[in-house]
């Protein structure tokens, strides 16, 4: 196991747990609705030690839970993107699952447009970008809302469970499906880099014939991978872990300029 120091912040929207050794990549990840940088909180040790982790909160979240969640795609990607060029230091790759994938998405869109795009985009648990939610939850009650996630596996059943913590979480909730439901992809560039879609065997949310559909998203290879579990996969991250070390590039700068020339 790589022993990792204690995260740190970096700026307003991301958490940063140096690498174990060498830095040789940065991996941002952006978790799922509701959810938090703390998500990827184990990921720093199960990863290569070269591999610098960058958490994102999102407005709302985690560390910034004070702060007004937001609504709106492009004010997220803007603001995101400004703090990733402040600690932009080699290889960049994106991660993110379900809501974090389409916001993974956007980012790397907005930073390809800077003239900084990312190694390597990977999406985990969300369908391609032009497919719009058929049955939005965002504008019911909170009873029917919650019970419209409990149906589809949307949020994990600890959390369901814990009525205080439901309660304190349900206006972030509310303004993560509103992002997503009404999210109309932007006009950025279409991306150049490899593209990378991690799916669920068994997450009835996300249905595996829609999956193809992201490979128009870039000119970069597209692979799509199947990984055991539904819809929060990731919480069982190992055979995860590894499949991203598999594509991460983690050689040392002067021996991946030896290999490329």
């Amino acid at each position: 196991m790589n022993v990792r120091t204690t995260p740190e912040p970096v700026g307003r929207w991301l958490l940063r747990w140096p690498a174990a050794g060498v830095r040789t990549v940065q991996l941002l990840c952006v978790p799922y609705a509701g959810g938090s940088s703390a998500v990827f909180r184990s990921w720093a040790d199960g990863l290569a030690p070269g591999v610098e982790v960058l958490g994102v909160d999102l407005p709302g979240h985690g560390r910034r839970f004070t702060e007004p969640p937001r609504i709106r795609m492009d004010e997220i990607v803007t603001a995101l993107a400004d703090d990733i060029q402040s600690v932009l230091a080699g290889p960049l790759y994106l991660f993110g699952h379900s809501l974090g994938g389409l916001v993974a998405y956007e980012t790397a869109r907005e930073l390809t447009a800077r003239g900084q795009g990312p190694e390597h985009l990977f999406v985990s648990a969300v369908r391609p970008p032009d497919r719009r939610v058929a049955a939005p939850l965002h504008w019911l009650d909170d009873t029917g809302m919650l019970a419209g996630l409990a149906r589809l596996g949307g949020i994990p059943d600890e959390v369901l469970a814990d009525e205080e913590l439901v309660a304190a979480f349900l206006p972030v909730l509310r303004a993560d499906l509103t992002l997503r439901e009404t999210y109309v992809p932007g006009t950025g560039p279409m991306l150049e880099c490899p593209l990378t879609v991690f799916s669920g065997a068994d997450d009835a949310t996300v249905p595996a014939a829609e999956i193809p559909g992201w490979a128009d998203c870039s000119r970069g290879e597209f692979e799509q991978v199947t990984l055991p579990g539904g819809h929060f996969f990731l919480h069982d991250h190992e055979l995860l872990l590894a499949q991203l070390d598999q594509r991460l590039d983690v050689r040392r700068p002067a021996d991946r300029e030896r290999c490329e020339r």
